[in-house]
């Protein structure tokens, strides 16, 4: 059975109560007595031992461990936490005379973020595309194809503003939060590295900073092959860029295990199919009562969990999820969902995704 922490009230009743057996007539529920007082002190130092075994219980699973503690659960079965990456990408840049543009040359957003040369470039009057990378890691270092960056310190033969190119900025990503680790600690847990299980192409896809779900379809072109697909739900748009698809298949190509820094990856004489997912949204029509904005917000929050928990590439989702979904919001009254009425499936290409509710 779990393990109960008794309160501070019930050891002082206790420990009242075995005083009293042990020292009949001393009163120790008497405020007046002396073994009053240490009746009061036996017991609140108990509760800071019991306090500490509760705490201890918590941290034995995973899953209600402190960040902490969940770090050392993470370590023992070799699932590190991804750090912060640097977002990187392509550049135009504008050349009116012949121009060297050295390594480290900082450009700068709108925002103030900095932005630095990867390597030294030089070229002649015309369009000169440079490869740029973030100074500080994170996702804020993204940035889109058309991203007006400035040079903080003029450079002689070039125009002060670059043009972020085709793919922009990209890679950039925060420090893997807390659910995200454990997710993956979970699922290191319940599908054990097999030297190339569609498990482990999942795995592995994850372990790339930025990418939050991933996707394995074996077989996907015939015996011999695979396919992998991922998003990145903590950016705007989650779907992945061809850089961000490039950074997957060359990790699964090959990279060295985070844990035991020994080289892994998929395994020889298997073809990876990268798939690029788009998004196939699906629209509701519901009628809520009491019809409140509160309620109205509840029941987005609770179809935005289901897609995300749910969803695959080449995967159903059936009207009766939808329905199960909603019914968890317990402060609905009643509810009627008019639209859709049919399942949604996804072709192999293509990820379910929460479109527009029409209230009713």
């Amino acid at each position: 059975m779990p393990y109960q922490q008794p309160s501070l009230s019930q050891l002082i009743i206790q420990t009242q109560q075995d005083v009293e057996q042990h020292l009949p007539g001393s009163l120790p529920g008497s405020r007046e007595t002396t073994v009053h007082a240490i009746a009061y002190a036996q017991a609140g130092l108990s509760a800071m031992e019991h306090e500490h075994l509760a705490w201890i219980s918590r941290q034995i699973i995973a899953s209600d461990a402190d960040e902490d503690e969940l770090l050392k659960h993470c370590a023992f079965w070799g699932v590190i936490r991804k750090q912060p990456n640097r977002a990187a990408g392509p550049v135009n840049l504008a050349y009116y005379d012949t121009a060297n543009l050295a390594a480290d040359t900082r450009l700068q957003r709108a925002d103030g973020a900095l932005f630095r040369v990867s390597k030294a470039i030089s070229g002649n009057a015309g369009t000169v595309q440079a490869v740029l990378e973030a100074v500080e890691p994170g996702l804020a270092g993204n940035c889109p194809e058309g991203t007006i960056l400035t040079f903080v310190t003029p450079v002689a033969g070039i125009q002060s503003e670059a043009i972020v190119a085709p793919g922009g900025l990209t890679g950039g990503a925060n420090v893997e939060s807390v659910a995200e680790l454990l997710s993956r600690l979970l699922f290191r847990v319940q599908n054990p590295p097999s030297g190339g299980t569609a498990y482990d192409y999942v795995r592995w896809a994850r372990e790339v900073p930025g990418i939050t779900r991933a996707w394995c379809l074996p077989r996907l072109n015939g015996g011999g092959s695979v396919g992998v697909a991922f998003v990145l739900d903590n950016n705007p748009d989650i779907f992945p860029t061809e850089t961000d698809i490039k950074r997957v298949q060359d990790y699964i190509a090959g990279h060295r295990d985070p844990a035991t820094g020994y080289m892994t990856g998929s395994p020889e004489g298997i073809i990876v199919n990268m798939v690029k997912l788009t998004p196939k949204r699906v629209n509701f029509q519901i009628r809520i009562a009491p019809k409140t904005p509160e309620n109205q917000a509840a029941v987005k929050k609770a179809l935005s969990t289901l897609f995300y928990n749910e969803a695959k590439p080449g995967d159903v989702i059936f009207v009766s999820a939808y329905v199960r979904a909603i019914s968890g919001v317990m402060t609905l009254n009643d509810f009627e969902l008019r639209s859709p009425s049919e399942s949604s499936s996804a072709s192999n290409t293509e990820l379910l995704t929460l479109g527009d509710i029409e209230w009713l």
